[in-house]
């Protein structure tokens, strides 16, 4: 899939309005971990934690350098992981006069939009790593 940097700032931010942030509250537990997309840490993305109750609200949390750290609500989790990289040689000229990269999601539906990836989540079970 291919994004420019203006339906990629607006995914971002309808993500944060529609998601909470992380945030200590009771139920929850601080999690950190790595995520490794081919052997790799990906050096920037996201990862979503969405409780599988239906109820709880998801929790986000920024990958950086192939790590994260967020307030998770405890229990069995779903969790997507998402990641954007530029398209060497192709630009989004939609703006006048401006030349932005044309980015593409380069993570795998599997680990995303149709996600098969699962996490238990406790005080037992707070380090957790994501190899794609």
């Amino acid at each position: 899939m291919r994004l420019c940097m203006r339906d990629l700032s607006g995914m971002l931010l309808g993500a944060a309005l529609l998601l909470t942030g992380c945030g200590a509250s009771d139920g929850t537990v601080k999690v950190t971990g790595q995520v490794m997309f081919q052997d790799q840490p990906i050096p920037e993305g996201e990862i979503l934690f969405t409780p599988a109750d239906g109820k709880t609200a998801s929790v986000a949390a920024k990958i950086e350098q192939g790590k994260f750290i967020c307030e998770v609500p405890t229990g069995p989790v779903q969790v997507s992981v998402t990641a954007f990289r530029a398209v060497p040689g192709k630009f989004d000229l939609s703006n006048p006069g401006q030349q932005n990269p044309l980015l593409e999601m380069y993570i795998p539906p599997q680990f995303n939009s149709k996600t098969q990836l699962r996490a238990e989540i406790s005080s037992a079970n707070k380090d957790l790593e994501f190899k794609l």
